[in-house]
């Protein structure tokens, strides 16, 4: 038998060592790697008392400078900005380091510069390193910071009425803030540290504490005395105040829109102005305007010239709440200024706070005597330099008027025409002139009509005799 011997066989087989392409990486790669290991090398003793390239303390570059270098060369006023500027929203300050009380810790950041070393600073060549400069601060950042607190600061607006377009509307409440001054040195040096110059300084959201939901009412109110109708003359001419007019009287006030007596003056001059005329009641049309708004009541004003026969007038009350003057008050503006009243006698009624030839007084009933003994505690009075509004006929007029259901308004128009008749110098009352014609405004209408029907404006007669 043969015996083959395989393992000879086998020996004879050519062994294969690693592929050429992997012994050509391999190669390349302790190549690079030598290289970088070198560069390395050559750039930690090039370096070795230098900045390493792209670094930069703050803003300030330092690359490729010396230690020593940077120390003689840069004061503390060069790593800061030469203008610092803290903001929020519209607001703005802007300051120097001195003046913040912030200076530059040489030292240690000498320190930090020195101490920034790397082990591959071949790296530097191709990425950006910044290294915070270290600050510090001293008594008079607090100061500046305490000042600072009651400059950025911004109330909370709740919720409240605006005017939109030509329309009051309801507008969302809005947040205020105040700054936060515990944060507000860590922030501001931290970005100083990396080199910037503005910070949007750290603050702490506010909010109002008055009621949401409760201005519906007061809305529509507001809307419909956009629409009131109130029409200014003098001389032939007229305007009608137009809604945009209307809502320039208004001012916010807390959560809603008031009257401003100051607007409602610009704008009635400026009806005056367009009428080439310098009215002496301008004052008394704005009060005649208030009435219009707050009683939704047409108003037609006569702007009196300097020409007119001019009455002063003052107002009082006694034995009521002064606080229901401002009603008369507007009351009497309204129907003085009327182009049915007394005002076409060519008179202007002009209310003033001294200086009046006579009072306009709403009395308590039981008062009125004590203005006159020819006064009584039912009906209204004249008595020399006094008118008297007897407060229960002001708020109730009398039952005769009332079985005819004429309104309180047109009531308070007799007993101001009337009464302000006597003092103009009618003392006479007349007697109707035929049954079912107006009465005179002079005559006692409330105690017996004779014949005539209600009337509350002066007749043409009695316009004559004036």
């Amino acid at each position: 038998m043969r015996v083959i011997d395989h393992r000879r066989h086998q020996s004879g087989k050519k062994r294969r060592g690693p592929p050429r392409w992997l012994l050509r990486s391999l190669k390349v790669a302790a190549i690079v790697a030598g290289g970088f290991v070198f560069v390395n090398l050559a750039m930690l003793l090039a370096y070795h008392n230098r900045v390493l390239p792209n670094y930069s303390a703050a803003a300030i570059p330092i690359g490729n400078l010396s230690f020593g270098r940077i120390d003689s060369r840069l004061s503390s006023d060069d790593w800061l900005p030469a203008s610092i500027e803290l903001k929020k929203d519209n607001l703005s300050k802007k300051f120097t380091g001195r003046e913040l009380g912030i200076t530059v810790d040489r030292q240690s950041t000498g320190a930090a510069i020195r101490g920034t070393r790397s082990w591959l600073p071949l790296l530097s060549l191709f990425t950006h390193h910044t290294i915070p400069v270290r600050l510090t601060t001293n008594d008079q950042f607090g100061d500046i910071a305490k000042q600072l607190g009651g400059y950025f600061t911004k109330e909370p607006l709740p919720e409240r009425i605006v005017l939109g377009d030509q329309n009051f509307a309801i507008a969302a409440p809005e947040a205020g803030f105040n700054l936060d001054t515990a944060q507000l040195k860590p922030a501001l040096l931290n970005m100083l540290a990396e080199g910037g110059s503005t910070l949007e300084v750290p603050t702490v959201a506010t909010h109002s504490d008055l009621p949401s939901g409760k201005l519906g009412g007061s809305l529509s109110l507001l809307n419909a005395q956009l629409g009131a109708n109130i029409t200014l003359m003098a001389a032939g001419k007229k305007q009608a105040l137009s809604r945009a007019q209307i809502a320039s009287f208004y001012e916010p006030s807390g959560q809603t829109q008031v009257l401003s007596d100051t607007k409602m003056n610009q704008v009635v001059g400026t009806v005056a102005d367009n009428f080439g005329l310098s009215p002496v009641n301008q004052s008394d049309a704005v009060q005649a305007a208030k009435y219009a708004l707050n009683k939704s009541q047409a108003v037609n004003f006569v702007l009196a010239g300097s020409g007119a026969t001019v009455h002063r007038y003052c107002t009082a009350v006694r034995g009521v709440e002064a606080s229901a003057l401002p009603e008369l008050e507007q009351k009497l503006a309204a129907t003085y200024g009327d182009p049915r009243g007394w005002s076409q006698a060519g008179i202007a009624f002009v209310h003033v706070a001294s200086g009046c030839e006579y009072t306009v007084w709403l009395s308590a009933a039981s008062q009125v005597t004590t203005f006159s003994s020819v006064c009584d505690n039912y009906y209204n009075c004249q008595a020399g330099n006094s008118v008297i509004v007897n407060a229960d006929r002001w708020n109730q007029a009398t039952p005769a008027w009332n079985d005819t259901k004429g309104t309180l308004e047109d009531y308070r128009i007799l007993i101001i025409d009337h009464e302000t008749g006597h003092r103009l110098g009618f003392y006479d009352n007349p007697t109707c002139p035929g049954a079912g014609q107006p009465a005179p405004v002079m005559m006692q209408q409330s105690i017996d009509l004779k014949g005539c029907t209600f009337n509350w404006w002066p007749t043409a007669a009695e316009l004559a005799a004036l």
